[in-house]
C-alpha cells in the first residue's frame, strides 16, 4: 500500500520538476575548455612560481631528485628551495633584526624552507657566535647543517665544544649526526674528545655508535673514551655504542676490553654490552660463516637456475 501511494506522489510531482529544469540557465559544456587565467593576476600558481624563481639543481629532471652525489651522505643543501623569492626575501631582512626571538624565526622560516645558502650560514653561524639567546643557538645550528657549507661539520664541532650551555651543546651534536658524513662522523669524534661537559661527550658517544659507519677512526675514538675518560657516565656511554653495532671490530673491541681493561668496571661492563650484543646479534663466528658463503640449498643447480637467480 505504501509503495503504491509512493509511486503515486512521483507521478504528480514529476511535471513540476521538469518545469523547474527547464527554467533553470545552461550551465558550461562538458567539452569547454577552462578559463585562462587572467592576465592581470600576473602571477604563476604557487608550485610554478617556485620552479620558475629556484630551478632544480644540477643532476635533477623533472620527475624527482637525482642520486645523492655521494653514496650514503645526506647533502642537506642539494634540494631546491621550497620557498618563493619574496618569502626568503622576508626570513632574510629578519635576521637584522634586532630581537633574537624575530632572528630565531627568519631562520627557522629559511632552514625549514631549505633555502638557507652556504652564504647565510656563514652569518648564520656569526649570528649564534653573538647571542646567548637558546632557541636562536639551537635553530642556527640546524639551519648550518641544513646550509651546504663545505666546513659545516667542522664549525658545528667547535660550537658543541664551545658554547657554554649544554643543552644548546648536546642539540648540536643531534645535528651533527643528522648530517651522516664522514666529516660530521669525525667531527663528532672530536667533540667527544675536547668538550669539558660529561653530558656532551656522553650524548656524543651514543649518537657516533648509532650512526657511524664502523670505520676505525670510530672505534679507536670510542674506545679511547671507553678506556680514558674521566667521567664514568662517558666510559658507560661509549661502551654502550659499542656494543649497539653490529660490526665485528666494535664486538671485538668489545671482548677485548672485557678481559684487558686496567678498570674492574670497564671489564663488567664490556662484558655485560658484548653479553647483550651477541643476544641481540648471535654468535659473531656463526654470523661471519652465515654470510660468507650461501648454504647447499641457497646454490643454484644448473646455469638456467643461476641466471634466473641474477
Amino acid at each position: 500500500m505504501k509503495k503504491q501511494s509512493l509511486i503515486r506522489m512521483c507521478i504528480v510531482a514529476a511535471p513540476a520538476v521538469i518545469a523547474l529544469a527547464c527554467l533553470l540557465p545552461d550551465g558550461p559544456a562538458d567539452d569547454a575548455a577552462p578559463a585562462e587565467p587572467s592576465a592581470a593576476a600576473g602571477e604563476l600558481p604557487s608550485k610554478q612560481r617556485r620552479r620558475a624563481h629556484f630551478p632544480a639543481p644540477a643532476g635533477h629532471d623533472a620527475h624527482g631528485d637525482a642520486d645523492h652525489a655521494h653514496a650514503g651522505e645526506h647533502d642537506h643543501h642539494h634540494h631546491a628551495a621550497h620557498l618563493s623569492a619574496k618569502k626568503i626575501a622576508k626570513f632574510v631582512d629578519m635576521l637584522d633584526a634586532d630581537e633574537d626571538f624575530v632572528r630565531a624565526q627568519g631562520v627557522f622560516g629559511l632552514a625549514n624552507g631549505r633555502a638557507v645558502t652556504p652564504e647565510l650560514g656563514q652569518q648564520i653561524l656569526a649570528m649564534i657566535g653573538e647571542t646567548d639567546d637558546a632557541a636562536l643557538q639551537k635553530v642556527g645550528a640546524w639551519a648550518v647543517s641544513r646550509s651546504g657549507m663545505p666546513n659545516a661539520a667542522e664549525k658545528l664541532a667547535d660550537l658543541a665544544v664551545e658554547l657554554p650551555n649544554p643543552a644548546v651543546a648536546r642539540r648540536v651534536v643531534e645535528n651533527l649526526a643528522s648530517m651522516r658524513s664522514a666529516k660530521a662522523q669525525e667531527a663528532m669524534a672530536s667533540v667527544m674528545a675536547e668538550s669539558t661537559s660529561a653530558t656532551v661527550r656522553a650524548k656524543a658517544a651514543m649518537v657516533l655508535g648509532s650512526t657511524a659507519r664502523g670505520d676505525q677512526t670510530t672505534l679507536n675514538a670510542l674506545v679511547d673514551s671507553a678506556i680514558n675518560d674521566v667521567d664514568a657516565s662517558v666510559r658507560s656511554a661509549a661502551l654502550r655504542a659499542l656494543g649497539s653495532s653490529s660490526s665485528p671490530a666494535r664486538r671485538a673491541a668489545l671482548e677485548k676490553l672485557s678481559k684487558t681493561a686496567s678498570s674492574a668496571t670497564v671489564r663488567e661492563e664490556a662484558a655485560l654490552q658484548l653479553e647483550r650484543a651477541q643476544m641481540r646479534l648471535g654468535d659473531p663466528t656463526e654470523v661471519a660463516q652465515r654470510f660468507a658463503s650461501p648454504t647447499k640449498s641457497d646454490e643454484p643447480t644448473d646455469k638456467g637456475q643461476l641466471s634466473h637467480s641474477l
